[in-house]
């Protein structure tokens, strides 16, 4: 195992190991808290109303999530996500989670740890937002099945041994047939990377009613494939040297079960 930069944490999931300050942001496990908090949020992002709301605000959640499974994956480390021990804050449009627990994972395996983000965070999390906000439940967990299957592909994209890469997909089988996180997307053809593939939204986040022109994401499901396109290579011109996309790139994207 490696020794894990707190600092990529931040960066990647903004994740801080710490209690934060003193009387900002909601304590996870309290209800009030955190339902104030993502009425703030909303009013952050001017959203038009609750459910939208509610959507965006767990598509943002969903990367304590996505941390918590990184560091136990590729450092063996157990982030505790009792939600007594997690507070979350507004910082601007953006959730910051800070986490003080000082529960031991020793000797767990890995579908006991996945069965405590399942069932210990995220369903109890997803059930007070759905509850508070209206969005579908199911919208929540599919938004959630997305973002670990774009960090699944983007962590096997790294040069990794076979065992953490087999690890990473047994992980995300078990996450796929114990809780049904395999489905919510579908993938298309990448015409500007070679073995990587473009994921889809069969659940619109709906951020595309915020005010502002064009608040569409290249992986929203309402869009054509065209315009999916034209947003990817917008979203990439920082890379060097990216080729033009040719006509008969643009196909319409294949639905599958997973990657």
């Amino acid at each position: 195992m490696h020794r894990i930069d707190f600092n990529h944490i931040s960066d990647k999931y903004r994740m801080f190991f710490d209690k934060g300050t003193e009387g900002e942001g909601a304590l996870l496990h309290q209800e009030e808290q955190v339902m104030r908090l993502a009425d703030q949020f909303g009013a952050s992002v001017q959203s038009p109303n609750r459910r939208v709301t509610g959507s965006l605000f767990a598509k943002r959640y969903n990367s304590l999530l996505a941390g918590a499974l990184y560091l136990w994956l590729f450092h063996g480390f157990g982030t505790d996500l009792s939600r007594d021990v997690i507070k979350i804050r507004l910082n601007g449009i953006s959730l910051i989670f800070h986490l003080y627990g000082e529960r031991s994972f020793s000797g767990w395996t890995d579908e006991e740890y996945i069965r405590h983000m399942m069932i210990d965070n995220a369903a109890p999390v997803f059930r007070l937002i759905a509850s508070h906000t209206t969005i579908p439940e199911k919208n929540l967990w599919s938004h959630l099945s997305y973002l670990l299957a774009y960090w699944n592909q983007e962590w096997l994209r790294n040069e990794l041994s076979d065992v953490l890469r087999n690890r990473i997909e047994d992980v995300y089988l078990e996450l796929a047939k114990t809780y049904s996180l395999g489905s919510g997307f579908h993938a298309c053809e990448d015409p500007l990377h070679t073995e990587h593939a473009i994921l889809v939204r069969d659940t619109c986040c709906m951020n595309y009613r915020l005010q502002g022109e064009d608040r569409y994401c290249y992986t929203c499901p309402l869009i054509t494939d065209e315009r999916r396109w034209e947003k990817y290579r917008n979203a990439h011109q920082k890379e060097q040297a990216l080729p033009e996309i040719a006509a008969d790139k643009i196909k319409e994207c294949a639905k599958v079960a997973s990657i």
